[in-house]
């Protein structure tokens, strides 16, 4: 006889041979909990502030480091390849 331990979060399928997976699985949606995408139609979650204000740029196209040699605009200094920001 085979117990399936599932997820009860609205929208979430997972099933778990063992409860400690399901309690795991379970403690994973309470740190995506406190930081939703609250753009119209997105529903994703991080773990972080820091990681959900990078990810809010993709959605307003903010681009706030410049190559003066190329004028092109990044959204990170990491897209940069090391050129610093105007």
């Amino acid at each position: 006889m085979s117990l399936d331990f599932k997820c009860q979060d609205p929208g979430c399928r997972q099933v778990f041979k063992m409860p400690s997976q399901l309690r795991a699985h379970i403690r994973w949606h309470k740190r995506h909990e406190a930081h939703v995408c609250s753009w119209p139609g997105c529903k994703l979650r991080f773990t972080t502030n820091g990681i959900l204000e990078k990810h809010m740029k993709t959605h307003n196209r903010e681009k706030p480091f410049r190559l003066s040699c190329l004028a092109k605009l990044f959204l990170q200094t990491s897209h940069s390849n090391g050129f610093s920001p105007l």
